[in-house]
């Protein structure tokens, strides 16, 4: 990673989310009945809920509605969740507003055609491995990891590293012996 990168990411205090292709596979499972299912990764979860130590904040913008992704987001301490939204750019412009952030301190995450215009006005914008093409041409971070499968995780684990805190957030997880 550049150290012009690295900069950006070091002021970053809000990380805006899509879902479906982010958080999810992009795949959405109706039965019979009309229950909508989503996968969602248990590595992503975690990465946020490091973030939450460090007071960085967490958005949700999503075209679609749906329940599956307001519990999600309950569960991950993500309260601030714009759903069947058409214009994710003016939507970021409202939360980063209401939240009195600025762009330059935004980190937006997405996939598709849709979400090219905030991640233009975001100071840094990513993408999930299966990102399509026109994506990936304005990301300024392409994951390894597809969405659903640990690419938040990934992003956010780049995140905390250039903010020199991901050495603290592991410390909460390894075992401490006594000393003899």
């Amino acid at each position: 990673m550049d150290e012009k990168l690295i900069e950006k990411l070091k002021k970053i205090k809000l990380v805006v989310l899509d879902v479906d292709g982010v958080l999810t596979d992009g795949y959405i499972s109706i039965n019979a009945d009309g229950k909508e299912f989503k996968r969602f990764s248990v590595y992503d979860g975690l990465g946020i809920r490091l973030c939450h130590n460090f007071d960085i904040q967490f958005a949700i913008i999503s075209g679609r509605v749906s329940r599956i992704t307001h519990q999600r987001a309950m569960e991950l301490g993500i309260d601030l969740i714009r759903q069947g939204i058409k214009d994710k750019r003016e939507e970021l412009k409202k939360i980063l507003s209401q939240l009195g952030v600025e762009a330059e301190n935004t980190l937006y995450i997405g996939d598709d055609l849709y979400d090219i215009a905030p991640m233009k006005i975001a100071g840094v914008s990513a993408t999930v491995k299966n990102g399509v093409k026109e994506v990936k041409e304005v990301a300024d971070i392409i994951s390894e990891k597809r969405g659903g499968e640990g690419a938040v995780r990934d992003i956010l684990e780049q995140l905390l590293k250039s903010k020199g805190l991901w050495e603290e957030a592991l410390k909460s997880f390894y075992v401490r012996e006594k000393d003899d």
